[in-house]
This record gives structure tokens, sequence and C-alpha cells, in this order.
């Protein structure tokens, strides 16, 4: 979110780049006082930093991001998603559970 430093999203992104192999970076509605891909772009950054050569891909949209991620995934995959607003993604799975 927004109202991190630059460092600790960065630090994030570092964090993340050195663990996962495929990331999909989504932003919050909320800002938070940023320019929209501020917090993207400095995500990405710490991704690149750290070493490992994850995917990466910038989908703006929290739920286009899920979908992304689910339309991907390969078996065995896990997927993690860190969201701003659950109802809609609650309402996706569901969604999904019932196919």
């Amino acid at each position: 979110p927004g109202d991190r430093s630059d460092e600790d999203i960065i630090e994030t992104g570092r964090l993340c780049g050195s663990r996962l192999d495929m990331i999909y970076v989504k932003e919050d509605s909320d800002l938070r006082g940023r320019c929209p891909g501020q917090v993207a772009g400095l995500l990405v950054q710490g991704i690149k930093s750290s070493g490992s050569r994850p995917q990466v891909k910038v989908i703006n949209d929290e739920l286009e991001a899920l979908k992304a991620a689910i339309n991907s995934h390969l078996p065995g995959d896990l997927i993690a998603m860190f969201y701003e607003n659950i109802e809609p993604v609650q309402q996706y799975i569901k969604i999904l559970g019932s196919q």
C-alpha cells in the first residue's frame, strides 16, 4: 500500500522475487497519496533486485490479476493473493467452484 515507505515496498518485492517463480503485481484502488503505478513500479524494482528471475506481470486490476494467475497455474502451484477487497475475490472463487 501507498502508506509504506519506498524502502519497505522495494524490500517486499525483493523478498517475493527471491522466493517465487511467477508474480502478478496488482495495485490497490486506494493509492493512499501515491501516483498510479508508483507502488507497482517499486515492487517490480525490488523483484528485479532479488537476484532471481521470476516471471513478473503487472495487472493493475485486482480481480484480473487473480484470473490471470488462475488461468496460467499448473497442477501443484500455489496461488497466494494479497487482496484489497475480499468480496469480488470470494464471488469469483465461488463461481469457479461451481463449475
